[in-house]
C-alpha cells in the first residue's frame, strides 16, 4: 500500500533536520530494500530519504549509519 503524506508542523521539520544531518556516513554501498521513502523540500534542497525493513538509511543513494532515534521518530510520524 503507498500512502502520501505531507508534513508541515514545525517542531517535526526543526528536529528531522537536526537528527537527519547528524546521521554519519557509512563505507556501506549495496543497494536497501527500501520501504519507507521521505522526499523533502526545504529552500533549494531537495533530498530522498530511503529507510528499509531492517532500518537501513540511505540519503541520495548514499547509505548511512543506523540511527534508531532517526527512524524510531520517522516511523512515529508515518504510521
Amino acid at each position: 500500500m503507498r500512502t502520501n503524506k505531507i508534513i508541515s508542523n514545525t517542531d517535526f521539520i526543526l528536529k528531522f533536520k537536526e537528527l537527519s544531518s547528524n546521521l554519519k556516513k557509512t563505507d556501506d554501498n549495496s543497494q536497501i530494500d527500501t520501504r519507507v521513502q521521505i522526499i523533502t523540500h526545504f529552500e533549494n534542497s531537495l533530498d530522498t530519504i530511503c529507510i528499509s525493513k531492517t532500518r537501513r538509511i540511505s540519503i541520495n543513494s548514499k547509505n548511512k549509519m543506523n540511527s534508531e532515534k532517526f527512524v524510531e521518530f520517522i516511523f512515529k510520524e508515518v504510521y
